[in-house]
């Protein structure tokens, strides 16, 4: 498995950020390879998004999708880079439910 983190600063009021975020939702629920999308607002008032993915070509093939590369346009990120962090999973504990 492999993690991806997104961070951006937008130009979009926050609530805006957060309708984007709900409208995009659905296309990522059939993205190949995605096992996981968290949405995040950071407390520093910066968004982002945490990506669980099956494997790096999972992740590379995302990343040259229209959906993929229409991150930036779509919240107006300013200077328009988004930062990207990819890290490998080395142990996943998933709790059990009492």
């Amino acid at each position: 498995m492999v993690v991806s983190v997104v961070r951006f600063a937008s130009l979009l009021e926050d609530a805006e950020v957060q309708r984007k975020f709900e409208a995009r939702a659905e296309a990522y629920e059939d993205v190949p390879g995605l096992i996981e999308k968290l949405y995040l607002h950071y407390r520093n008032g910066d968004f982002g998004a945490v990506y669980v993915w099956e494997s790096e070509d999972a992740l590379t093939a995302f990343r040259a999708s229209e959906l993929g590369s229409s991150i930036a346009g779509a919240y107006r990120v300013e200077g328009g880079e988004v930062a990207y962090e990819v890290a490998d999973v080395t142990l996943a504990v998933r709790p059990t439910t009492a």
